[in-house]
């Protein structure tokens, strides 16, 4: 998970926006006095990064709680944190380039729309629901290429890791969907 190990954290002024980032606004956890979250908005995407102080670590990563948004946001939302709090940052696992090169050239990644209307029915098809980190998923696309999969998933770090590997082994028999199993499976009966 991305993260930035920081020296001590700040507090930035809300709203604000800070390179494509809004910071709405920063709440205490009750419960965990040590934990803040904050209210971010970046692309489209809702989120919360939090700030954590465990002993002398101090630490401003994603919330786990809330579904995770692109990764490519939750690197651009630490950043621009950082920035905005001017903050000291000891280590990091967030990279300063741009989005991922393999992200935009990939055309797996289907809208519930594309099934709607064009719902795959003369080729053998298999669905993995779930699929994680793809591993299943890409070994199987890989073994039998006369085979369409269809990759269901919601944790968006793990369907770009997938997109993304697609892209590097050149499958073209695997189409993935960022969307809610039980209602794709309505969608496919409907015809």
């Amino acid at each position: 998970m991305p993260h930035l190990h920081i020296k001590e954290f700040k507090e930035i002024d809300y709203p604000q926006t800070v390179d494509g980032v809004d910071f709405h606004y920063s709440v205490q956890n009750l419960n965990h006095k040590n934990e803040m979250l904050i209210a971010v908005k970046v692309d489209g995407d809702d989120f919360f990064l939090l700030a954590k102080q465990d002993n002398d670590k101090n630490l401003l990563k994603s919330d786990k709680l809330t579904r995770p948004p692109s990764i490519y946001n939750v690197h651009k939302a630490l950043l621009a944190y950082a920035k905005a709090a001017k903050l000291e940052v000891i280590v990091s696992n967030v990279p300063l380039h741009e989005k991922n090169v393999h992200l935009e050239e990939v055309s797996a990644l289907k809208k519930i729309d594309y099934f709607v209307d064009n719902f795959p029915k003369n080729k053998e098809l298999r669905i993995e629901v779930g699929f994680g980190s793809g591993r299943h998923l890409l070994h199987q696309a890989a073994a039998n290429p006369e085979i369409l999969f269809i990759g269901i998933e919601i944790h968006r770090p793990s369907i770009e890791q997938v997109l993304k590997q697609i892209t590097i082994r050149e499958l073209e028999n695997v189409m993935v969907l960022d969307y809610d199993a039980r209602l794709f499976y309505g969608v496919s009966s409907i015809k």
